[in-house]
Order: structure tokens, then sequence, then C-alpha cells
């Protein structure tokens, strides 16, 4: 029997009613595929009747985390789960249903909403120089009412996740007790063990420590509005698809490159300053003697690099390169009053992905962005003044040649993910009609992940 020590125990009790499918605690690292779908009901449909059209898609879920999957009668040692964990959220939109218990969270109006596109693209946010593809003229997935993330072990996992939710939703079709569900889109990624994105720079190495996220991701009681009390352990997911234009990027030379990241290409060492002779200078110390990256071991310093060396203080040229870099700008989170530093850290868990496209170079590479915020102002004054105009990185009134049109969103949502206990049927069960509106409410089986 495998035991568990005090401190551990504090921080499973820390997570109580947080979701599967946030890989929050120290060690536990989320497997290497990824999928993500979106539903919409009609809004003919009321509360109750999409209840019961979630209480069995989880069954379903529910099952396929065993290995189990309906028409395949397979031996008990042939089945294969891939270590699935399935996550549910919610759109803004699902509140305005008939019969929906609770009221739409105030993290959910529309002032922190993403915008709509425009004509040629548009900022998803205010001024932010994020903008969306010129070929995109409307966010589907603003629109959508239930998101359900699948994370496993391998393509099979999740991509058979995928399969079974449409096969699940076309036989619910048949019972008119069920509100018909569509499946309007999916998306797939997968991770890097290499750690690195497609820019070729390390990502996603400067996540927040363990110490910190529990305030950074669950809803915190004390600090919301009193009619959201409900939300309290829950959280609200930010989704963005977001391309990269690769044949801008390769254009640009490593050294402008690595000013933009903030980072050494090689090493993912932060840059501190630019010296006489126009070079890049690493911190010093970094990577530690007999190490090669800021993965290895002993260089966990450098993956988060402290704020005031990075963002404080400019003076000259050179720190005002490094100033303008991504990661000095995701670290600056300014509120909307003043250029006053604040603390709003977002704990992270992205996904690389690349899909075939009719047009040069025929293929696409992004980013699906996925992070998990106690409220959605934390997201919001990342992209619109950490961010600011600069599409990526650098000086958006003189940027680098290919820099300000490098990244492109094709989709982006917010969503609320509630917390989930042992007794409710699925998460996000008490969104829906009561007890009282269905008399078969006690009777469906009840098994908790």
């Amino acid at each position: 029997m495998e035991f568990i020590n005090q401190d551990q125990l504090e921080r499973l009790l820390m997570y109580e009613g947080l979701q599967q499918g946030i890989y929050h605690l120290p060690g536990n690292e989320p497997g290497s595929s990824f999928a993500i779908v979106f539903l919409r009901a009609a809004y003919d449909h009321d509360s109750a009747r999409i209840r019961n059209t979630l209480s069995a898609l989880w069954r379903k879920y529910l099952n396929l985390q065993e290995g189990v999957v309906d028409g395949l009668n397979v031996n008990a040692r042939h089945l294969y789960s891939g270590n699935l964990t399935v996550l549910m959220g919610y759109g803004p939109k699902i509140f305005e249903f008939d019969g929906v218990r609770k009221t739409k969270p105030n993290c959910l109006a529309d002032q922190w909403l993403f915008r709509e596109p425009t004509i040629g693209g548009g900022s998803v946010l205010g001024e932010a120089g994020l903008k969306y593809a010129e070929d995109v003229t409307q966010n589907e997935i603003a629109n959508d009412h239930v998101i359900v993330q699948f994370i496993g072990d391998s393509q099979l996992a999740t991509h058979r996740a995928v399969v079974e939710t449409w096969k699940a939703l076309r036989k619910l079709e048949m019972d008119s007790s069920n509100a018909p569900l569509v499946m309007r889109s999916f998306y797939m990624g997968f991770n890097r063990p290499d750690k690195r994105s497609w820019l070729g720079f390390h990502d996603g190495v400067s996540n927040i420590e363990s110490s910190e996220r529990s305030s950074a991701i669950m809803i915190d009681r004390d600090r919301v509005n009193p009619g959201d009390n409900w939300t309290q352990n829950g959280t609200y997911m930010a989704f963005l698809r977001i391309s990269i234009d690769l044949d801008a990027w390769e254009q640009i030379p490593v050294k402008q490159q690595e000013r933009l990241v903030g980072r050494i290409k090689s090493t993912g060492c932060p840059i501190v300053r630019i010296d006489e002779n126009d070079n890049n200078v690493p911190a010093e110390g970094c990577p530690v003697e007999g190490t090669y990256e800021i993965l290895d071991d002993g260089n966990k310093s450098f993956r988060a690099y402290p704020v005031d060396r990075l963002q404080n203080n400019f003076t000259s040229k050179s720190d005002t390169i490094i100033g303008n870099s991504h990661i000095a700008r995701m670290l600056k989170n300014y509120d909307n009053t003043s250029e006053r530093m604040v603390s709003n850290p977002i704990f992270r868990q992205s996904y690389e992905f690349i899909e075939q496209i009719v047009n040069y170079p025929y293929f696409r590479v992004g980013l699906n962005f996925v992070s998990f915020q106690s409220d959605t102002e934390r997201l919001y004054k990342i992209l619109e003044y950490g961010l600011g105009r600069s599409n990526f990185g650098g000086d958006p009134e003189n940027p680098v040649p290919g820099s300000s049109r490098m990244l492109f969103v094709r989709g982006c949502g917010l969503f609320f993910v509630p917390p989930f206990y042992e007794g409710q049927d699925f998460p996000g069960e008490e969104i829906f009609a009561s007890e009282d509106t269905d008399p078969d409410y006690a009777k469906r089986p009840i098994r908790y992940m």
C-alpha cells in the first residue's frame, strides 16, 4: 500500500473539487496527446433535457477511462484507457437556457470576453497586438455551450474519445427526453518531449510554482461576488487556437529571434543584456556547469527569471529591448489605471498542433493555448497590458520585420469549469434543472472518477 505524507495530503485537500485534467500537482505530468471538443445545443431545448444528455455523455466517458467501448466485447486484460482524463466546462451562453438554476458568473461578463473578428482579422481584446487570422470572420467557439477536454498517453486515447462523443450524441438524438447536442468542432494537439515550441525555443518551462497554483487556479469564495459563491473551487479555462507564420519567423536572424523571445535559443537561458559587440548575454551562470539547457537539473532558478531583473529601471537601449521581449511582457501585468505591476499568474497547459491546408506551405503549425485561472481578469491583463500592442514580442512602434503579424488566432473562448464532488452525476450538474423536475434523477447509476 502506498502512503502519502502530510504535505501531500494538504495539497490534495487544497484542490478538493478541482476537476481532473488540470495537472497542477508536483510530478503530475499531462499525457502526450490532447483533444478538445465544442458542443452546442439549440435554444428550443430546456435545461433539464440538456442535463440528461450531459449525464449520459459523462457515463460514456467514465467507461472510456476504464477502456470500455460500447459495442466491443473485449476481454478485461485487453482493455486500454491510455490514462484518459476528462474535463467539462461551460461557455457564457449556457446560462441563457430556460430552467437554468444558476446565473452567469461575473467573470464571464461581456467585458472580459474575447471580441468578435472584424474584416481582416481584428484584435482579440481591445487594442491588443494578438489578432485573428484574416480569413476568420466569426469566432464560433464563443457561441458554443460546452467544452470537453481529453488528455491521454496516446492519440488512440484522445481521438477515440472524440469519435465516441459523436457516436453517443448520434444515439441520444433518438431519445426525445434528451436535448440533441452538436459536436460543432474539435481540435487535436500533442506535447513535445523537448519542451520546445515550433519557434524552436523552450516553452512552458516558467510555469508557476506548485505553491502558487492554488490561488492562481481555484476560485476563492472570499474574492467573488456573493451571487457567484457557488463557483467556489472551480476555475476558468481559456482556449485559444493560435497559428504561427513560420515563413515569417524563419526569415528573422537567430540573434533577433532571441531578443524577441528573451532567451538564448540553444540553452533557453534568459538574456539579461546586450554587450558592446551587439551580442546577447545570458544570465550569469546559466546553464550551470556540467549542464546544457535550463531543463537540466540545477537550472530551475533560470526558468522563471525574477521580474525585477527583466522589467524594472530600464535606462539603456539594451534594457528596453530586453523589456520588450516576450518573456518579459508575459511577466509584467499592469492594472488598468497605471503602470503598476500586479501579480496575476495563470496556469498554462498548452499543446502544439500541425494540420494540412490547401495552400503553400500546405501545412499549418501552432499552439492550442490552454490556461486555467481563478478569474478571467488575470488573462485579460496579460493580453491587454502585458502583451499590449505587440503581436508576440519586441517594440510595436518599430517591430522587427516579420514579427508584427506572426501569430494569428483562429478561435478562442472562455469557459467556467465547475468543481466536481462525489455524489454529483457529472461536473456542472448544479447549473441545470433541479431534482424535482426529473423523477428519474435518483435512479440513474453514479460512478466516480
